[in-house]
């Protein structure tokens, strides 16, 4: 899911902040935030939920316990 709050306007740098908002089962849903470098001003919103497969199957797998303890000091509150 994309949200746009306000227009990005062509060669306007933009700082990109990305972060975790679930850790599942099987799953993880990372969050973007974009914003205007100068002022901070609110461009845009997205979500990606990415979900562990076994390669041979293509079927949805547990995550590692590695994994989820390696992204948990990257999680931010869901929108």
């Amino acid at each position: 899911a994309v949200e746009f709050p306000s227009p990005a306007e062509m060669a306007e740098f933009m700082e990109i902040r990305v972060g975790v908002s679930r850790i599942g089962e099987t799953s993880i849903t990372m969050r973007f935030e974009a914003y205007r470098a100068r002022d901070l001003v609110h461009r845009a919103s997205a979500t990606l939920t990415m979900v562990c497969v076994d390669k041979e199957s293509i079927t949805k797998r547990p995550l590692p316990d590695f994994v989820k303890d390696a992204l948990r000091p990257y999680l931010v509150p869901a929108a």
